[in-house]
């Protein structure tokens, strides 16, 4: 259910989602969850409550599709294009390029507005990140 939004290319090569309870011992509080790329694994540490859950999930499939689905030209006009035009979309987001790109992407699957200050982020999600148009992917998908 939690998945069902996610264009399925963007699910290409994340081998899996693991919750790791054990591991929350070796992080801060406030992390719930991260996007292991080496392992190309979503780790959950805790388990929060439904509404959160999903947008965590989200924002981490988020630093999937940027760091191994979407092509470096795009990255490149994310960097960019997108983020001088606009506020980040958290407080979070504004802690660097990826962690802003995550949260955008989990907005948009939401349906939620991206940026209040302008609709170049949304756009950006729209045209290049969900369009699946082969330029803006990676030259090689993953198995």
């Amino acid at each position: 259910m939690a998945l069902d939004p996610v264009p399925d290319h963007h699910l290409a090569g994340l081998r899996r989602i693991e919750f790791s309870p054990e591991e929350a011992r070796c992080c801060p509080p406030s992390v719930v969850a991260a996007y292991l790329q080496r392992e190309r694994c979503i780790c959950f540490y805790r388990l929060p409550a439904w509404p959160m859950f999903r947008h965590v999930l989200h924002h981490e499939i988020g630093h999937h599709v940027f760091a191994l689905i979407i092509s470096s030209k795009v990255k490149t006009q994310w960097t960019q294009r997108a983020v001088r035009r606009g506020a980040p979309a958290s407080a979070y987001g504004a802690t660097s390029v990826g962690e802003d790109f995550a949260e955008c992407y989990a907005r948009h699957l939401r349906g939620e507005p991206v940026d209040s200050a302008s609709a170049a982020k949304e756009a950006f999600m729209r045209e290049l990140v969900f369009s699946g148009a082969p330029w803006t992917l990676k030259e090689q998908q993953l198995l």
